[in-house]
């Protein structure tokens, strides 16, 4: 089946193969014998149908891939292994910089969208890879989301997501003065709410991308720690 998706032409036939991977996903996850584990074959599939050296995938293909591993994820059940959600998520993380570099800006959305609802460090990626590809609108969308998780719960304490938040923030700052404006934007309305400060936030942060070996954050992140916030108008 892999061999047919990857060799079929973009569009319909494709689509064809993703939807059999569909079925079998879902037919697997209804059976109460699953253990989590049992979806390995069909997700890692997904990266041969769709960007394999035969045929690559169009939007369409693309759109029905990040349904199909939405859906695994979604329904693993919490007291079972989540092998098959963290390589659901994985996968996407892995088409989505595919997407983010050569798809429309309307796919591209809904792979950050989905991966915001698993990983803000997926997000993250995502957005940095769409400035690095001078994507600006995509990577703004990254940063929307990213915004929306960090103030879920009202107050900026540092968590993972504030992190990915602050380190993005750190690489708008640095891109172009444009994008300096758009971090500014969300800093001016939010940065009495960090706490025990947004500097602290963003020491906690520089650590994190230090830890996680993201040095090119990591240091813009020190950079940004000699930004003068306090000229930023509220």
């Amino acid at each position: 089946m892999t061999y047919l998706g990857e060799h079929g032409q973009p569009g319909d036939e494709k689509n064809l193969v993703l939807k059999v991977f569909m079925d079998v996903a879902t037919a697997v996850q209804q059976d109460k014998r699953y253990t989590g584990r049992e979806l390995e074959e069909v997700i890692r599939s997904l990266g041969t149908l769709l960007h394999g050296k035969a045929q690559t995938g169009n939007d369409e293909n693309y759109k029905r891939a990040a349904d199909l591993l939405k859906n695994i994820w979604s329904k693993v059940p919490s007291e079972i292994s989540s092998y098959d959600a963290m390589l659901a998520a994985s996968m996407l993380k892995q088409l989505g910089f595919k997407v983010v570099e050569e798809k429309s800006e309307e796919i591209a959305f809904i792979y950050i969208k989905n991966a915001a609802a698993w990983d803000s460090s997926a997000v993250f990626e995502l957005g940095l890879r769409a400035l690095e590809v001078k994507r600006i609108r995509i990577a703004i969308e990254a940063l929307n989301k990213l915004e929306a998780l960090a103030e879920h719960g009202g107050v900026l304490r540092p968590t993972e997501t504030l992190d990915n938040l602050l380190g993005l923030l750190a690489h708008f700052i640095a891109y172009s003065p444009s994008a300096l404006m758009r971090a500014e934007v969300f800093l001016s309305r939010t940065r009495d709410y960090f706490q025990p400060t947004l500097k602290d936030c963003i020491n906690v942060a520089v650590y994190h991308h230090y830890i996680a070996g993201n040095f090119a954050t990591a240091d813009a992140l020190v950079e940004m720690l000699e930004y003068d916030f306090g000229k930023i108008k509220r």
